[in-house]
C-alpha cells in the first residue's frame, strides 16, 4: 500500500479516536449517596428503630447492586430514570446472610442525572399495608412474658427501669446467678400466625452477657404441641437488632396458635456473678 493510499486510512483512524474520546466525555458517571435509612411506623406498629443494613438498587428495572449503608456509588445513565431502593437486613443474626426485607415496599422516585452530579438520598420507609404484627412487645409498664415454666420463681422477666432501657422507660430484663441458673418463660397469650409464603420475622433489640434461645410454643386446638425455640442469640455488649425468619419452622408445624418463649442458662465460663439479658421492641411481623 502506498503512502498516498494510507492517507484515507489515517484520516478514518483519527476520526474514530476523536469520536471515541468524545463519547467517553459524554458518559462521565453521576453518583448516588445514601447516608442513612429511616423507618416511620404507626402507633400500633411499635418502634421505628431498626437495623436495616443495605440498599438494593434498581435503575429503570435493572439491578445495579446491594450496598451497605452509608455508601456512594457511580451510575452511568442518560436522561430521567426511575430508581427503586429496597431495604436489606442480615438475616438470623449472620452478617454474611444479606436478605431483602419484605415487610416494607421499595422507595421509588424519578431523577434526571447530570454528568458528575451527586444525588443524596435518605430513603424513608413504611410497612406495607398488609403487614401483620401478632406480637408487638415494647416492655413499657406491663409486659406479657410472665408464664413461668422453669419452676424457679426467682428467675423471671422484669422491667429494667429507665437506666437500662434501650428506648422509652423500660426494656425486658432477665438476671441469672449460680443459685438461680435457668429460665424458661412463655408469653401469657397465644396468637394465630397463618401459613405464609413470605418471611415471618421474629425481630428485637437486645444486649446480653450470655447466649439465650428464643422462639415459639405451638398449640393445636388449644393444647400444647411442641417447643420451637430454635433461634440461638449470641452475647452482645452493645444494643443491636436481629431478624430471625421462622417461616419454614412455623409452616411445617401446622399449629393453630403460638406463644413466644425465651430460655437461657447461667454460663459458668463467664466471670460474672450476675448475668443479664436485655430485650426491647420485640415484634413478630409478616405480610
Amino acid at each position: 500500500m502506498t503512502k498516498k493510499n494510507l492517507e484515507p486510512f489515517f484520516i478514518l483512524l483519527i476520526f474514530i479516536i476523536f469520536n471515541s474520546c468524545k463519547k467517553e466525555e459524554l458518559s462521565l458517571p453521576s453518583y448516588i449517596h445514601v447516608p442513612e435509612i429511616k423507618l416511620s411506623t404507626l402507633a400500633s406498629q411499635g418502634s421505628a428503630r431498626h437495623n436495616f443494613k443495605d440498599i438494593w438498587i434498581f435503575i429503570d428495572g435493572f439491578y445495579i447492586g446491594a450496598y451497605e449503608v452509608p455508601f456512594t456509588i457511580p451510575v452511568v445513565t442518560d436522561g430521567e430514570s426511575e430508581i427503586e431502593m429496597f431495604i436489606g437486613i442480615r438475616e438470623n443474626g449472620v452478617l454474611t446472610h444479606p436478605k431483602r426485607y419484605s415487610n416494607c415496599d421499595a422507595y421509588k422516585f424519578k431523577y434526571k442525572f447530570i454528568d458528575k452530579d451527586t444525588l443524596t438520598v435518605i430513603p424513608q420507609y413504611t410497612y406495607v399495608s398488609q403487614v401483620m404484627l401478632p406480637f408487638n412487645e415494647n416492655f413499657e409498664s406491663l409486659h406479657y412474658f410472665n408464664e413461668d415454666r422453669d419452676g424457679d420463681l426467682n428467675t423471671k422477666m422484669v422491667n429494667s427501669g429507665s437506666q437500662d432501657a434501650f428506648e422509652g422507660t423500660n426494656s425486658g430484663l432477665i438476671e441469672l446467678t449460680s443459685v438461680n441458673p435457668f429460665i424458661e418463660t412463655w408469653y401469657d397469650f397465644d396468637r394465630k400466625i397463618p401459613i405464609s409464603t413470605d418471611p415471618i420475622y421474629l425481630e428485637f433489640h437486645y444486649k446480653s452477657d450470655i447466649p439465650f434461645s428464643i422462639g415459639f410454643i405451638s398449640f393445636k386446638g388449644g393444647f400444647f404441641d411442641q417447643k420451637l425455640i430454635n433461634a440461638t442469640v449470641l452475647p452482645k455488649s452493645e444494643w443491636t437488632r436481629v431478624y430471625f425468619d421462622f417461616r419454614e419452622i412455623l409452616n411445617s408445624s401446622e399449629a393453630t396458635s403460638y406463644k413466644l418463649a425465651i430460655t437461657s442458662t447461667f454460663a459458668n465460663n463467664i466471670d460474672l456473678p450476675k448475668q443479664r439479658i436485655l430485650i426491647d421492641n420485640l415484634k413478630v411481623i409478616h405480610r
